[in-house]
């Protein structure tokens, strides 16, 4: 059987009894290197595609971890041959793992997804040049195509500019309480990004209220707020 990798934790802390994790196997800790652990439990060696209830079950797992303190989340997916290979990645990163369980320590996770306002004049720019007799078939179809594609670059950097602006408006809002922060890219399609912010536990309710004071102070902000979670964003506990 592989070993499937959850997260990381300090060493001593023992999951639940009777915790199950990808298809019902029990979670079990690992001593992974001198002040680490890790939470695992038995894989199939066979690769199947990731199902949703599998990507809950992971996530079920870390949040138990969560409950007694910040774990690093694995990626989901993480799997090895066994528990030597596992040991066998994760020592030679083991001061660094444990860093980054300091780093994370009492922390949670808490995420703002913002909508952007489509840019103004994006139709007039994608507007396809008039067909001129003149010219061929092919040419008109360029030019139509870089029509597009400027229509594009321009919606793409007014995006940009606001999600810059209101990714600083955020960041003023909640700067007492956010240890730390990411921020996503613009996903086009939706016009939307989501910054993600390492709060400590006991300051999520304040933070909570930053939030609401800067939507309250100008109530066109489009956003939803979700956490506390895993700090997913913060970690990079990968098989490298």
């Amino acid at each position: 059987m592989a070993i499937y990798l959850y997260c990381l934790t300090e060493s001593g802390r023992e999951p639940p009894q009777g915790l199950q994790g990808i298809a019902g196997a029990i979670v079990r800790s690992l001593v992974a290197g001198e002040g680490v652990a890790a939470w695992v439990s038995d894989a199939p060696v066979e690769s199947r595609p990731a199902t949703t209830a599998q990507v809950a079950e992971h996530d079920r797992v870390v949040r138990a971890a969560l409950a007694g303190e910040t774990p690093l989340p694995a990626r989901f997916g993480q799997s090895f041959a066994d528990e030597t290979a596992l040991r066998r990645a994760l020592e030679p990163r083991v001061g660094s793992l444990a860093h980054a369980l300091e780093r994370v320590r009492g922390g949670v996770e808490m995420t703002i997804r913002i909508m952007l306002d489509a840019p103004e004049g994006t139709a007039e720019s994608a507007r396809v040049p008039a067909v001129d007799a003149s010219i061929t078939e092919e040419s008109a179809r360029g030019r139509a195509y870089m029509a597009r594609l400027r229509a594009r670059h321009a919606e793409a950097a007014e995006l940009q500019r606001q999600a810059d602006f209101l990714q600083s408006r955020v960041a003023r809002a909640v700067d007492a309480f956010a240890r730390e922060g990411v921020c996503s890219p613009v996903m086009a399609g939706s016009r939307s990004f989501s910054i993600s912010h390492l709060v400590a536990l006991g300051d999520v309710a304040d933070y909570r209220r930053a939030v609401d004071s800067l939507v309250e102070s100008d109530p066109a902000l489009r956003l939803l707020v979700s956490g506390p979670w895993a700090p997913y964003s913060f970690t990079s506990l990968g098989s490298e």
